[in-house]
Parts: C-alpha cells; sequence; structure tokens
C-alpha cells in the first residue's frame, strides 16, 4: 500500500483549474478550514491534514489530497472544467446517479 499524498493548496488550485485562495474559501465553507486559515479541528480530526515543519521555522499545512479531492469533487467543485452529472440551482447542488 502506497502511502497518502499531501499537497498544499496551490496544488489543490492546479488539480481544479482555480487560484489556491478559491480551494482555501472552498474549504472554509466546508468547515474545514478556520476564517485565519488554518485548519480547523474537524480537518484534524478526520485525517484531511498534517503539519510540515519547515527547515528554517515556522510549519505548512499539507492537505490529504485523495480525501480532500473526494469531498470538493462530491461537492461539485469542477477539476478544470464543468462535471456534466452536477447541476447548480438556487442554494443548492443536484448530483445525478448513473
Amino acid at each position: 500500500m502506497t502511502p497518502p499524498n499531501y499537497i498544499n493548496l496551490t496544488a489543490l488550485g492546479a488539480t481544479y483549474g482555480v487560484k489556491a485562495q478559491d480551494v482555501g474559501r472552498w474549504l472554509k465553507g466546508l468547515g474545514l478550514r478556520e476564517q485565519d486559515g488554518r485548519p480547523s479541528r474537524q480537518a484534524i480530526q478526520q485525517g484531511f491534514v498534517r503539519e510540515r515543519i519547515l527547515e528554517f521555522g515556522g510549519s505548512a499545512w499539507l492537505w490529504h489530497e485523495a480525501k480532500t479531492c473526494e469531498v470538493l469533487d462530491g461537492m461539485c467543485y469542477p477539476r478544470g472544467g464543468s462535471r456534466s452529472d452536477c447541476e447548480e440551482h438556487d442554494g443548492f447542488v443536484l448530483i445525478r446517479g448513473n
């Protein structure tokens, strides 16, 4: 079994064709980030993030690529394009099954 891949918000944004700030806003909306940008307790407890200590001090939070993308895909955030199985309506998203 291969270890999980953890990536930063910039790499997540590249997956979806958006800026890191956009992904950060999405994660805040899902309760996985606090308003100050730090991961929420929920994100930490559920294994969405891990902290990486930087060589010259400080730290960075890296996101579990598969878990985070699964949640974002489930909310119909498009990966560099639109999802044909999702329809956005007034205040909700309809996901059509296969």
